[in-house]
């Protein structure tokens, strides 16, 4: 049995489509699954037209800077809703903004 290898489709200007016995692929990103000898005459015939699938990346999350002062084991936790006054205990002589 063979490994099955995942090829991605970009049409190039003298092939925008392509269809054959495994896959139709008609949009730029399609991905389609072919036996391993198959994937490596596609790549041979088509170069512009197919390169391996190597999965979609995920994006990185970008660290924040540290503010001046703080120290990573000294960075404020949210509060929780415990902490915060109740609003029912507020009486009717106090000014609202």
């Amino acid at each position: 049995m063979s490994k099955i290898v995942k090829l991605v489709f970009k049409p190039a200007k003298s092939h925008k489509t392509h269809n054959d016995e495994w896959n139709l692929f008609t949009k730029e990103g399609q991905v389609g699954a072919y036996p391993e000898e198959v994937a490596d005459q596609k790549l041979a015939d088509f170069p512009n037209n197919f390169s391996i699938y190597r999965g979609e990346e995920k994006p990185k999350a970008k660290a924040m800077p540290m503010e001046k002062g703080l120290k990573e084991d000294k960075l404020e936790e949210p509060k929780k809703v415990g902490e915060e006054p109740d609003k029912a205990l507020k009486t009717e002589k106090t000014k609202s903004k």
